[in-house]
């Protein structure tokens, strides 16, 4: 739990991936370049409050309150994304939060990387298929 906010069930799933030859011919990706490997972001689709609850549980702000507090504050967040639009913005959030440490760390170490279009990324769905996961971006390195 150094890096991560939450221990538990998060609404994203990260799956890495390799970019064979057969792969980067039949794909005709014109701007693959000679990136090898992949990460691909995906958002469950099936995520739902009770998830979330297992993510408040598992959080470094949980185990910081005072055993009195836990319940309430566990009350307060499942209300206030009670909405589905809220929920979803949370959601979503946590992915783009995974998705910026993982461009820092590229940036920060210097490795070749580089974030495939949105109008790409149909080209990749064979390669990053998850039941209930929806891509949302992936990055390539």
């Amino acid at each position: 739990m150094e890096l991560s906010t939450s221990a538990g069930s998060v609404p994203y799933v990260l799956k890495p991936f390799n970019i064979s030859p057969d792969i980067r011919q039949s794909m005709q990706y014109q701007n693959i370049g000679d990136f090898t490997q992949g990460i691909a972001f995906l958002i469950w689709e099936d995520y739902n409050l009770e998830d979330y609850k297992d993510y408040l549980i598992h959080s470094k702000q949980y185990f910081d309150m005072h055993e009195g507090e836990r319940e309430k504050f566990i009350e307060s967040q499942l209300f206030r994304h009670a909405d589905a639009a809220s929920f979803a913005k949370w959601k979503f959030g946590q992915l783009y939060t995974a998705l910026g440490f993982a461009l820092f760390e590229f940036r920060t170490t210097s490795r070749h990387h580089k974030e495939v279009a949105q109008a790409d990324m149909h080209l990749f769905k064979s390669l990053v298929q998850i039941e209930n996961g929806i891509l949302i971006d992936i990055i390539l390195f």
